[in-house]
């Protein structure tokens, strides 16, 4: 269907199809990325998994779930979603953001506007630093980059005249282009190239690309440390750090783990963004995914904005460290050699 999305109804029939063919003894192999944003994992996920013969996980978290929560899972394939750090990188140029408010501090998000992203939080943060810092319109902005009329999200305006944010929101840049259009990878650099800092209040991600986008052009993040987050923000190596599952250090629900932490923590501080802590859960759904999400804090959204707007030389250097990061680990020359060694293996083994 060129050029229309795809319903539900009509991926399940799909997917459907595919089982059925493998299950048929189809005369090639089936390699699936799979994510996994939130725990527990969906134990009606095994039977797809089985059919699975080579599965590509696109995190180490989402691997580390799979390996011990699934049966027969234990070959498996870390290969990471990439950006193209040649592309998405510091520019100097002029851009609308910056000519429209050229002095303001910009804080900006890029999402889909639905429930597990939990924009509202951002807003209730982004009010709270305001207030700390007693700060105008033209002194600060923020940009939600999404569609701001999504069926499954929240109508903007409505939020930002509740907490009294509206003059400071940015216009939707989203919201003013026609139905089925979206901004340029040139205006999308420029977007992220105006960001002060990147702020992702997210219940859980299966990865996380626009993270990467906006680490790639020079910009400190903050993202909720649940799921992926803590291994793309990290100095550590994906492939060799001790990746948590439960970063606040224990499962949902135990008292030593969730002990309802607003305020960050030095901790929580790294070289390349901010790992935002959350202090309760909710679980999604059962007609969706059905894992438990994570419910950021607003007051360490509002910490991490304060942090970032009283030490410009620590967010030029977690800057510098952001786009160092996504250099060594998700540049599409980094992430291309793991598909090629991978095929390499496929290739041999289906010889």
């Amino acid at each position: 269907k060129t050029g229309m999305l795809w319903s539900r109804k009509e991926r399940a029939k799909m997917l459907s199809d595919i089982f059925k063919q493998v299950q048929k003894g189809a005369p090639w192999k089936w390699a699936a990325t799979i994510p996994f944003d939130g725990q527990p994992c969906i134990p009606s996920w095994q039977e797809p998994l089985d059919q699975i013969d080579y599965k590509i996980c696109m995190s180490r978290y989402g691997q580390l779930c799979m390996e011990e929560e699934f049966k027969n899972c234990e070959r498996s394939w870390y290969i990471p979603h990439g950006v193209d750090c040649n592309t998405f990188k510091p520019i100097m140029a002029p851009n609308y953001c910056k000519e429209a408010c050229p002095s303001a501090f910009i804080v900006g998000c890029v999402a889909r506007n639905q429930h597990r992203k939990n924009i509202p939080q951002l807003i209730k943060g982004f009010k709270e630093f305001i207030d700390r810092n007693d700060l105008k319109p033209d002194e600060v902005k923020l940009i939600l980059h999404m569609d701001w009329n999504d069926a499954m999200g929240w109508k903007f305006p409505e939020f930002a005249e509740r907490y009294g944010v509206k003059d400071y929101l940015m216009p939707p840049l989203m919201g003013v282009l026609d139905a089925g259009e979206s901004l340029s990878e040139e205006e999308m650099i420029h977007l992220y190239n105006c960001m002060d800092v990147f702020v992702l209040p997210t219940a859980g991600e299966g990865f996380g690309i626009p993270t990467i986008e906006a680490m790639a052009c020079g910009v400190p993040v903050a993202v909720t440390n649940y799921t992926t987050a803590w291994e793309i923000i990290k100095e550590d190596d994906p492939e060799t750090a001790d990746i948590p599952l439960y970063p606040l250090g224990g499962k949902p629900g135990d008292s030593e783990g969730m002990n309802g932490r607003d305020h960050l923590k030095e901790e929580d501080i790294c070289e390349a963004g901010i790992l935002l802590p959350y202090k309760d859960m909710w679980w999604d759904t059962p007609k969706r995914a059905a894992p438990q999400r994570a419910i950021c804090s607003s007051v360490a959204i509002a910490d991490a904005l304060d942090y970032y707007y009283h030490n410009p030389k620590k967010r030029l250097a977690a800057g510098k460290a952001a786009r160092k990061k996504a250099l060594k680990e998700y540049d599409w020359e980094h992430v291309g050699k793991r598909w090629i060694e991978m095929a390499k293996v496929w290739e041999a083994e289906c010889a």
